[in-house]
């Protein structure tokens, strides 16, 4: 058995975009809780897990639509270097030990865990051949991944949180797309009819005009939210919280140009893990967090 390719199956460096699990913690402020912190590592894990699983099911509907592809096709099914029966067992084994991890969470969090499970196999199977549609649902994976943590770690999740994440994780779903598109422009693939995508290379200026209204749509909100009467309800010295906004425009209007000139990787998430630019926004705005209580 070819191990490596087994693990690359798995695809553990998108692992990293469950760190959204541990978004309500680092918010509420309730770092030096230990329940809450080990609620939200166990969110963490199971959604790595779960994550697996899904993109193992997703590349087992997806095999022809991959080798169609130009960089899909070097996927371990698609390429062969994974069988079919390897992949059914692995992803087996991944749902048991989700469950497990779950069964000691509590009941509401097992609830958004099992509602992230049921839209992202509707996604692999259909919903991501609908035009917007497939925008949708991966705002709402984002979206998910917030609201589990909170529950797992019994932090109740604000609604001026989700409407933010709502329109960010709709920006970079749109950019996704938006790179997709234009990778298909520069180098067609062998075979249009199997690539099970909605959007056409005349959708690119559409897509990024959309980005580019989510990106201060989401904006507008964190000013809203930073002048509300929560947060003084919350944070000491609310003030500080101010120099979060110019972080979040600079990293999101740097995330457009970058997409623009086509240099993005096909997942903006995993370019902003590898962006030095992306960790010193990140640095910066859990510092004013921190400065902020």
């Amino acid at each position: 058995m070819n191990w490596t390719a087994l693990l690359r199956l798995l695809r553990p460096h998108q692992w990293s975009k469950n760190l959204l699990c541990l978004l309500p913690l680092l918010l509420s402020g309730r770092w030096h809780d230990k329940e809450c912190v080990l609620g939200s590592l166990s969110a963490m894990a199971a959604f790595s897990l779960l994550a697996s699983f899904i993109y193992v099911m997703n590349d087992l509907m997806d095999v022809r639509a991959d080798r169609a592809h130009p960089k899909k096709r070097f996927r371990p099914l698609a390429s062969g270097e994974v069988s079919l029966s390897t992949a059914m067992v692995t992803a087996a084994v991944l749902v048991c030990l989700t469950a497990l991890v779950a069964c000691w969470q509590p009941e509401k969090a097992r609830w958004w865990l099992a509602c992230y499970t049921v839209t992202a196999l509707a996604y692999s199977w259909r919903l991501k051949t609908y035009l917007v549609m497939d925008v949708v649902a991966l705002a709402s994976f984002y979206g998910l991944r917030v609201l589990y943590g909170g529950a797992a770690a019994a932090i109740p999740v604000s609604v001026w949180t989700m409407v933010f994440c709502l329109f960010l994780f709709s920006t970079l779903a749109l950019v996704k797309r938006y790179a997709e598109v234009a990778a298909q422009e520069d180098d067609p693939p062998a075979d249009h009819s199997a690539l099970r995508r909605p959007y056409r290379v005349q959708d690119r200026t559409v897509l990024l005009g959309l980005a580019c209204a989510g990106t201060n749509t989401s904006l507008l909100v964190v000013a809203l939210y930073l002048n509300s009467p929560e947060v003084r309800a919350i944070h000491q010295h609310p003030q500080w919280l101010w120099l979060v906004l110019p972080a979040l425009m600079y990293w999101m209007a740097r995330i457009l140009v970058i997409v623009h000139r086509g240099e993005m990787h096909h997942d903006p998430l995993v370019f902003a893990l590898r962006d030095r630019g992306s960790w010193a926004v990140l640095v910066w705005i859990v510092t004013v967090l921190v400065a902020s209580k």
